[in-house]
């Protein structure tokens, strides 16, 4: 019994009760993710992106596991005098659980990217959506249905609020990034998630979901006669009562150098990443970028106290991505 109400706590209690949305080690390869205002602001004239997570695996017998698909697009590149538009179409699914506790997240961003000049743009951008709660009843089993040997779950419950559930989901977000003489580049950016703050709880009580603010910034370091760049960055969001933050630094390590302004000779390069969360956690990732494929490997490890409660193993992740450049680059930026 009380194993059952341990597990019940932990599907229900992180998603419901923390209020904090799933997130990924490696945001950086797909940012429009947490920033609407990164759709479409790429080098790339269109990318799609599929990565996985899984995590608690030996802490429950059901581990947690996130999934999502992305795609976006830029439009108006070359009819636009001034910049372009973005648009993409986002799905994630979230797993939780004994009880198969799913949330699926889809949402469709939207954006405009501003060419400051030759090697700056601002872009601005909105993500409406929609969240999607449910439950497998069949799994489920309550306190009234115990009659001292067994759940009998031919008892009527009594509970009356749906499984399933749809609510509607908005946000919004600003960025900034800039190309320096040496081919280094910064970006900084930030985002307001969930501002029409939907309920997602499946009892009859209002829990809205907290609303996420969030901030990010990467540093891409370029360096005469080597084949390495440093690419430093962090991420913090608060939301509700949870504070995130995520520092670290990946290298690169560059196989063939790309054209700056047409798309002949695609870049490939290998990337190594170590990085520390502020709960107690470090993630290493590798990555490998081959012209217009890339894929990468993330695992987070327990490195305090937490490593009590999910074993010796933390999360693992992965993900693909597919992006290509349609015609001449106009801009050095791009």
């Amino acid at each position: 019994m009380r194993k059952i109400l341990i597990i019940s706590f932990l599907s229900l209690g992180l998603n419901l009760g923390a209020q904090q949305d799933p997130h990924f080690s490696m945001w950086q390869v797909s940012p429009s993710l947490l920033n609407p205002a990164a759709t479409g602001a790429m080098q790339e004239d269109f990318s799609f992106l599929v990565n996985n997570r899984t995590q608690w695996l030996t802490a429950v017998p059901s581990p947690f596991i996130t999934s999502s698909v992305a795609g976006e697009m830029r439009v108006g590149r070359n009819q636009l005098s001034s910049g372009w538009f973005g648009a993409g179409l986002q799905a994630s699914q979230d797993n939780a659980g004994v009880t198969n506790t799913s949330t699926l997240a889809i949402g469709v961003p939207i954006s405009y990217v501003l060419e400051v000049n030759r090697s700056s743009l601002f872009s601005v951008g909105l993500k409406p959506g929609i969240i999607n709660r449910g439950q497998n009843a069949s799994v489920q089993t309550w306190d009234n249905q115990w009659n001292g040997t067994a759940f009998d779950q031919t008892v009527l419950t009594g509970e009356t609020k749906a499984r399933n559930f749809n609510e509607f989901d908005m946000s919004a977000g600003l960025m900034y990034q800039t190309e320096f003489y040496d081919g280094s580049k910064f970006e900084i950016g930030g985002a307001m998630n969930h501002i029409t703050r939907p309920n997602v709880t499946f009892r009859e009580i209002i829990n809205e979901l907290y609303p996420q603010y969030l901030v990010h910034s990467k540093v891409n370091l370029h360096f005469d006669k080597v084949r390495f760049r440093l690419v430093p960055q962090i991420t913090a969001f608060k939301q509700g009562p949870i504070d995130y933050l995520m520092v670290g630094s990946n290298l690169d390590l560059v196989l063939r150098e790309g054209s700056k302004r047409t798309i002949f000779v695609s870049e490939r390069l290998v990337t190594f990443g170590l990085h520390y969360r502020m709960s107690g956690w470090a993630t290493v990732n590798f990555g490998m970028q081959l012209e217009s494929f890339a894929f990468g490997l993330a695992y987070d490890a327990p490195i305090t106290s937490s490593r009590q409660v999910t074993g010796i193993f933390g999360a693992g992740e992965i993900f693909l991505k597919y992006a290509f450049v349609n015609g001449e680059k106009k801009r050095k930026l791009r």
